[in-house]
């Protein structure tokens, strides 16, 4: 389960979302600054690019824990960040939202 506190991310799939052309793609790659930083206890890349502005991603895992996914501006011009902290749950589905229904009530009909 995501939880990025209810504000939509164009980094929740990351990456997939660009279709742009493979150069440009190979551009990006090699403008984007790459450090090892740790972010939150966690080995992390930090990564700052026109896509991936100020994001954490998790080494061990490559999901994205923290971005800057844009900016809003108030009424009085002060622009803000976006900031969005990723939390991950894993293991946690509840296995009764599988459950077949009962189709014993259910006569089958045959087309002739």
């Amino acid at each position: 389960m995501l939880n990025s506190n209810g504000i939509p991310s164009k980094l929740t799939i990351w990456g997939f979302d660009y279709n742009d052309s493979l150069w440009s793609l190979f551009y990006l790659a090699l403008k984007t600054p790459i450090k090892s930083v740790k972010y939150d206890n966690k080995e992390c890349y930090f990564l700052n690019s026109s896509i991936a502005r100020n994001s954490y991603m998790e080494k061990d895992t490559g999901l994205i824990l923290k971005a800057i996914d844009g900016q809003i501006e108030d009424a009085n011009g002060n622009k803000t960040d976006v900031i969005v902290e990723y939390n991950y749950e894993f293991g946690n589905v509840d296995e009764n939202i599988f459950n077949e229904p009962n189709i014993g009530d259910y006569k089958i009909q045959e087309n002739n």
